[in-house]
């Protein structure tokens, strides 16, 4: 994305990040699922803009969660990573209380 986004300010995302960031008024204060988070780019984006953001990355792909560890690690508990199957783990999921996800 190039340019001001009204919603993330000058943090940018990448160019497939959910289009609710685009336009939606969000909660300064929520707990996150980012499920699927990858190498965690979008994560990193949302904690940064979003300083009482409370963020749940899980992914399946171990490659994938290594560098999201490292990407991600700065924010402290404000964000955990974790390898995790979202079929297996979706009892979890849907009983959690996720403002967003």
């Amino acid at each position: 994305m190039v340019g001001r986004d009204p919603c993330l300010g000058n943090h940018r995302l990448p160019d497939h990040r959910p289009l609710v960031v685009s336009f939606a008024e969000l909660l300064e204060v929520a707990d996150v699922l980012d499920l699927g988070c990858g190498r965690g780019s979008e994560a990193e984006a949302l904690v940064e803009r979003f300083p009482r953001w409370r963020i749940t990355a899980p992914d399946y792909d171990p490659d994938m969660v290594g560098p999201a560890i490292e990407r991600l690690s700065r924010f402290g508990e404000r964000v955990t990573v974790e390898k995790a199957d979202a079929t297996a783990s979706w009892g979890r999921v849907a009983n959690s209380s996720w403002q967003i996800s």
